[in-house]
């Protein structure tokens, strides 16, 4: 019999007193990253990266695997694996989970926490271990800092203008020999429990998809917490894009699109939000 097989035939006939619980267990090493894939209205989606420690001599298939993570003791993401994992004896392995946070149970010192170059966390992970000796409910368990350059990565594919970003009015404010001037008012909610700093806004109008003109914010401003705001932002369109405008409107156009971007102040690896909101012209033209 080869050794390895000798060995676990010892091990099984020893565990009969219930002991096998000592020759599967896992430990939580640490988490690696925390990656922000999308931000709405109310929550974001993101993942997270946990390094497992894995000493046991037999392979392993993990299910039902559940993760909860906190900030300073008070739960802010949830989410489960819904493929089983399958593992090896004796090799370390990575446990990916996407979990969803909600604003309103982010804590309000979050900028605070952010501004000192890591954030606290504590990852709890729920898991059953199906392996030859048996089956093993677990809890593993990680508490620590993460550090916000180095582990916190975004690649935002949604958008949080879901609901955040409103168009109300387009009125014009002047006309010349050097095109048209026009005050675009978009209202802006924030809703995170903590006041938003922005530093400018990158805008642009079109008529259907048509290109009318485009401008930015001037000076800095706050968004208050979990309320909104209307900006009113400043437009330049040239004669041709007026007149480009105007042909889309006789083609039949009927609805106003301003996309642009809001650049806040950095928070946890966001500094940009994009935004794309759409509306009827009949309702917001003045």
């Amino acid at each position: 019999m080869p050794p390895h097989r000798a060995w676990l035939a010892v091990a099984l006939l020893s565990c009969a007193s219930g002991c096998a619980e000592r020759l599967v267990r896992f430990k939580l090493a640490r988490l690696t990253e925390l990656t922000v894939f999308r931000m709405e209205r109310e929550a974001l989606s993101a993942s997270v990266r946990c390094e497992v420690e894995n000493p046991n001599p037999v392979g392993a298939t993990l299910k039902e695997l559940r993760f909860t993570t906190r900030m300073q003791g008070r739960v802010v993401g949830t989410g489960q694996v819904g493929q089983p994992l399958e593992v090896r004896g004796r090799r370390p392995f990575e446990l990916r989970a996407p979990i969803r946070v909600r604003y309103v149970d982010l804590p309000s010192e979050l900028p605070a926490l952010v501004s000192t170059g890591s954030v606290p966390l504590e990852v709890e992970v729920h898991l059953v271990a199906e392996t030859r000796l048996g089956r093993y409910p677990m809890r593993l368990t990680w508490q620590g800092r993460l550090p916000v350059a180095r582990s916190v990565r975004v690649g935002v594919g949604g958008e949080l203008a879901d609901g955040a970003f409103r168009l109300r009015a387009v009125e014009v404010a002047r006309v010349d020999l050097g095109g048209m001037e026009l005050a675009v008012r978009l209202q802006a909610t924030n809703p995170f429990p903590f006041p938003v700093g922005v530093r400018r806004v990158d805008y642009a109008l079109f008529v259907g998809e048509t290109f009318f003109g485009e401008g930015r914010s001037a000076g800095r401003l706050t968004l208050p917490a979990r309320a909104g705001r209307e900006l009113s932002l400043p437009l330049t369109a040239t004669h041709m894009g007026a007149l480009d405008g105007a042909s889309a409107l006789l083609r039949g156009a009927s609805r106003l699109r301003v996309r642009g971007t809001v650049w806040i102040d950095p928070l946890a690896g966001v500094s940009a939000i994009p935004f794309d909101v759409t509306t009827e012209l009949r309702a917001v033209l003045r």
